[in-house]
């Protein structure tokens, strides 16, 4: 699934352009924020940290998916020109699968902390009072970003 995530992570770089002028402007916003160095192009180390910068998780796998589409020119690195030319051609909306497999991906790395239990009922009854603050027994919308943000999860 590295391409999907690759596709699905370049949407949602994609969408902070909405934010800027013009895609012009948001590269050379994220040039700024990726490229730590400043010399002019993201290496993929650089790329890996941006994406945490943006709060967008991926795995190993899929952070290579990432830098394959971004890489046009297969240098081993990107320049402001592959990533004006990558980002200008997303579609930036979402299909019911891509949303499908960003709601299990994150389903997964929940579930990933029940191993720790001896029960996934157990497991629910720990997530169920981190995520419920005021402790009403109802977990409200803020309170789900809120619980999210604990397992590095944000959603737009």
């Amino acid at each position: 699934m590295s391409k999907e995530a690759a596709v699905i992570a370049l949407k949602k770089i994609a969408l902070g352009a909405s934010e800027f002028p013009n895609m012009k402007d948001y590269v050379k916003h994220l040039m700024s924020k990726f490229d730590l160095d400043s010399d002019g192009i993201i290496t993929f180390n650089e790329l890996c940290e941006g994406m945490q910068h943006l709060n967008i998780s991926l795995t190993p796998k899929d952070k290579q998916a990432l830098m394959k589409k971004l890489d046009i020119n297969r240098d081993g690195d990107i320049s402001s020109e592959e990533l004006f030319k990558v980002l200008s051609q997303v579609d930036t909306k979402f299909s019911a699968a891509q949303i499908n497999y960003s709601i299990e991906h994150v389903l997964r790395k929940i579930a990933i902390g029940s191993e720790d239990f001896t029960s996934m009922r157990e497991y629910v009854k720990v997530l169920f009072t981190l995520f419920d603050l005021n402790s009403d027994g109802m977990i409200t919308f803020e309170e789900l970003c809120t619980g999210l943000k604990h397992f590095n999860v944000n959603l737009s």
